[in-house]
């Protein structure tokens, strides 16, 4: 379970240097610094507080994708 947590982490984070709308016409959701920041943290440190906040929107990716 950490390491789903970590994995996915990783694509939200990757994700921050993306626009707003991917080119597959995704939302994509915009973290500030220190929130991505203190995801980086928490995956460093195994406590997970802010990825679970990421995590629904992580799941609206996921689900956009599987529509099309």
């Amino acid at each position: 379970m950490k390491l789903l947590i970590i994995s996915l982490a990783s694509l939200i984070l990757l994700q921050g240097c993306a626009a707003v709308t991917s080119s597959a016409g995704f939302s994509v959701i915009q973290y500030s610094q220190p929130t991505l920041n203190s995801a980086a943290d928490e995956m460093e440190s195994g406590s997970c507080p802010v990825l679970a906040s990421m995590m629904p929107d992580y799941k609206v990716l996921r689900d956009q994708a599987r529509v099309r």
